[in-house]
């Protein structure tokens, strides 16, 4: 009886572990969401459920079939590069009537009057603090016209949106090519600009302070794919990424900066670094991890790094191993994990000696795991002697 209800209270209290909000106040920054909800403010207009922006145009309209209204929706990323708005949605502005946009932009509507555009999708919506949505709205255009290619207005607050819509189109591209999304059941919630960065398994919902910081806004969204797709014991709570803790928390937030970097950094650069990460100590390096960074798979820094020499094609001393992403996603998803240490026992199984060999190469030399016990020295004048009696 006992031991059936310390198993219940086991589970209960693995349970309430995992609904905790992950607080990464370490690298938020506060200034920058206040600057972006004031001009957010003055940039639209509030209706009952949404703020709404303009649109601009790139060129004058041209016809179009009689009857429909055409045009593209594109999206500028952080250098200005416009890019297709793939997994938006458009409608005349007034109806209900939702059309997805193709993978161009493109995008076709049937009538005559304003064009409506928000990037909520089946994977994500967008929402300010309070909970109103983001929508934008270009026009009128009378019937059988081609509006041509439509996009926020540059340099304004939200435009922002629109980057980070493209680093999450960024994130599901690589998940789509190197593991899978069939986890991803349900729409993420996604407040920006937030009070915080975190993610909250409860509502589901991450926030967000910057929507320019790639890296943050990467890092949060890989809370959410342990959070979705992996069997993780994970921690909460707040945190330093130079400091120790717990083993649980250290693994979620590891995970979460590694798969930050697997995203958007370069497997062969030879100091891959991110930009916006915890500013105090920016940049954080995954191949130089500072002396004075707590050593060991208590802290989440040296577990994102151990598993970025997992994968990355550059080689450091004592670690020579090039691991394809998704040998360590199904790893890491076939299994219960509490720790780096679970996770990497998970993706060993599946290699070859050679290849598990050289994985605990980079795992010790990253203080993932204890140094191995020299080998027992032989005394040459010993062995020519047991030799020599033979």
């Amino acid at each position: 009886m006992r031991t059936a209800l310390a198993a219940v209270l086991l589970a209960l209290a693995s349970g309430a572990a995992a609904r905790e909000r992950i607080d990464d106040s370490d690298f938020s920054r506060p200034e920058l969401s206040a600057k972006s909800a004031a001009g957010l403010a003055t940039e639209g207009r509030a209706t009952a459920d949404s703020f709404v922006f303009a649109l601009s145009a790139d060129a004058a309209p041209a016809p179009a079939a009689p009857g429909t209204i055409t045009g593209r929706v594109l999206l500028a990323d952080r250098a200005g590069a416009l890019k297709p708005a793939r997994l938006a949605k458009v409608r005349l502005a007034g109806t209900n009537a939702w059309v997805a946009v193709e993978s161009d932009g493109g995008f076709v509507l049937t009538g005559a009057g304003k064009i409506a555009v928000r990037l909520d999708n089946p994977r994500w919506t967008f929402r300010a603090k309070g909970g109103k949505s983001y929508e934008w709205e270009a026009g009128p255009f009378p019937d059988g016209t081609d509006a041509g290619a439509l996009s926020p207005v540059p340099g304004t607050e939200n435009a922002k949106l629109g980057v980070l819509h493209l680093t999450y189109l960024d994130a599901l591209d690589f998940l789509a090519r190197e593991a899978t999304t069939g986890w991803w059941k349900k729409s993420l919630s996604v407040t920006w600009p937030s009070d915080g960065d975190y993610f909250n398994p409860g509502s589901w919902s991450l926030h967000l302070t910057d929507a320019l910081a790639w890296d943050v806004v990467l890092h949060e969204l890989g809370h959410a794919v342990m959070g979705g797709a992996m069997d993780a014991r994970a921690a909460g709570g707040a945190h330093k990424i130079d400091e120790c803790y717990s083993a649980g928390l250290a693994w979620s937030e590891g995970w979460a900066t590694f798969f930050a970097g697997a995203v958007a950094l370069s497997p062969d650069d030879a100091d891959a670094k991110f930009e916006f990460l915890v500013p105090r100590r920016a940049p954080i390096r995954l191949e130089n991890v500072p002396a004075d960074v707590c050593r060991g798979a208590t802290n989440e820094w040296r577990v994102a790094a151990g598993l970025w020499d997992l994968t990355d094609r550059h080689a450091d001393a004592g670690e020579a191993i090039s691991l394809p992403f998704r040998t360590l996603w199904t790893g890491f998803t076939g299994g219960v994990t509490g720790s780096v240490g679970d996770a990497w026992a998970l993706a060993a199984k599946s290699l070859d000696p050679l290849d598990r060999r050289a994985g605990e190469d980079a795992m010790i030399a990253n203080s993932l795991l204890p140094a191995r016990a020299p080998a027992p020295s032989v005394d040459a004048a010993l062995l020519s002697r047991a030799f020599s009696q033979r």
